[in-house]
């Protein structure tokens, strides 16, 4: 890790241009300084050149010489620039001054690649001398960390994790001391950066590295190139991690043949076909299978077979007075009858079904009738006797029959003296 901060603090510190000095190759015995500081005539800086040191602009082409206090323009004297070219293959600047000759700039020391950035490795302890074979050597003692030159200014650095964060090259950026192996960079805006350059997330702990019993397997070396994985191991599922009803229909593999069924052999389960099944036993518990009526309210049917299975019925004339509830017979439950009006009556061995207008009861007849006393008993056919009391006859009284009263309390009569109450029984010999 360290070596990793050495380097990185090297590339975002170590690498800035803000002029670059050129000999020519010509006779005029003076230098060529090129940038972007001199704009205008009189600027004063950079300041140490010698009288007739040129200055090129390298935004705008313009060509300053410098008068021993300032830049100046170079046309005081009439003369113009022409012909200004670069050549890109040899990184040569060509300038044809009018009138004059031609004055070319090496320009090579401009174009500078990782490889041509000296590095001193005295504190990371590296071997390497320049920045590419720096960041080579640290990339390859640190697996997938990785600090790539994107050769525009730009570096962009790969953490174990494989997140990558992209780091512009300033001579003004900062990188801070490490806190649980997190860096924060700040470029030259102010912007903050987090780099996490050895546990991702600088928790330990929090990383499964193996699986806590046979359910699972792990793979792997545990390293960058080979990371450990877990698997489920063959035959790792058992009771313990199946819920119940977790097994569904889709979840059991396909039969061989249409019909199959499954069945347990003492061994294992096995697909066999249905009309092979053979059941003894479906539960365990002898004696709780109905295997006949107990008497002879029901009747058995079957021969006790798979394909001719045991039955039960209600025998014919099999539900007796035992068998009904009182008051179980509601009028719903009687077949009804042949015609209206008819009715059920007993005939002496059943209840059969009758005409109900052929029923008469006027066949009663006065019997019983006896004098006792002063008290008159007047007895009727399959009735109740009445009791007249006749005390009040008795005297030397001349009253008939119409003249004597009668209390009936019972209500039968609706004469109230000896004579109604007579002729109410003579006519009502015969009705009832």
């Amino acid at each position: 890790m360290k070596k990793l901060i050495a380097a990185l603090t090297f590339l975002i510190s170590g690498i800035a241009f803000a002029q670059t000095t050129v000999t020519l190759e010509d006779q005029c015995n003076c230098e060529v300084l090129s940038g972007i500081d001199v704009t205008a005539p009189g600027t004063i800086t950079p300041a140490g050149a010698d009288t007739g040191d040129i200055y090129v602009n390298t935004n705008t082409g313009t060509i300053y010489f410098w008068d021993g206090d300032s830049w100046e323009l170079t046309s005081s004297d009439n003369q113009q620039l022409q012909n200004f070219t670069f050549d890109s293959g040899t990184n040569t600047l060509s300038l044809d001054i009018e009138n004059g000759n031609t004055v070319t700039a090496d320009l090579s020391a401009l174009d500078q690649t990782a490889t041509d950035v000296d590095y001193d490795n005295t504190i990371s302890g590296l071997t390497a001398t320049d920045v590419q074979a720096a960041i080579d050597e640290i990339n390859a003692a640190s697996g997938t960390v990785a600090l790539v030159d994107n050769t525009d200014g730009t570096y962009t650095f790969t953490n174990a994790a494989g997140g990558t964060v992209t780091i512009t090259d300033t001579s003004i950026s900062t990188l801070s001391t490490p806190v649980n192996g997190v860096y924060t960079y700040t470029d030259e805006s102010g912007a903050t950066q987090s780099i996490d350059v050895n546990d991702p997330d600088a928790i330990i702990g929090n990383e499964v590295v193996n699986g806590t019993d046979a359910t699972l397997t792990r793979s792997g070396a545990g390293t960058t190139v080979d990371p450990y994985t877990l698997d489920v191991a063959a035959d790792g599922i058992t009771n313990a991690e199946v819920a119940d009803n977790a097994i569904q229909l889709e979840n059991i593999a396909d039969g061989t043949a249409s019909g199959e069924v499954i069945q347990w052999d003492g061994t294992d389960w096995v697909l066999i076909d249905l009309g092979s099944v053979t059941v003894t036993e479906l539960d365990g518990v002898i004696g709780n299978e109905v295997v006949n009526g107990t008497d002879g309210t029901l009747v058995r049917s079957g021969t006790g077979t798979t394909g001719d299975p045991y039955t039960l019925d209600i025998a014919a004339d099999g539900i007796t007075n035992a068998e009904i509830a009182d008051n179980a017979v509601q009028l719903e439950n009687v077949a009804d009858g042949t015609t209206v009006g008819q009715i059920m009556q007993w005939n002496g061995t059943n209840w059969v079904l009758v005409d109900g207008a052929g029923l008469s009861t006027d066949d009663q007849n006065i019997s019983g009738s006896a004098l006792s006393g002063t008290d008159l008993t007047i007895g009727i056919e399959n009735g109740t006797n009445e009791v007249i009391d006749l005390s009040s006859l008795v005297g030397t009284d001349d009253q008939i029959a119409n003249e004597v009263n009668v209390t009936d309390t019972a209500g039968n009569f609706t004469a109230t003296e000896v004579e109604g109450v007579l002729a109410e029984l003579a006519a009502g010999s015969t009705d009832d």
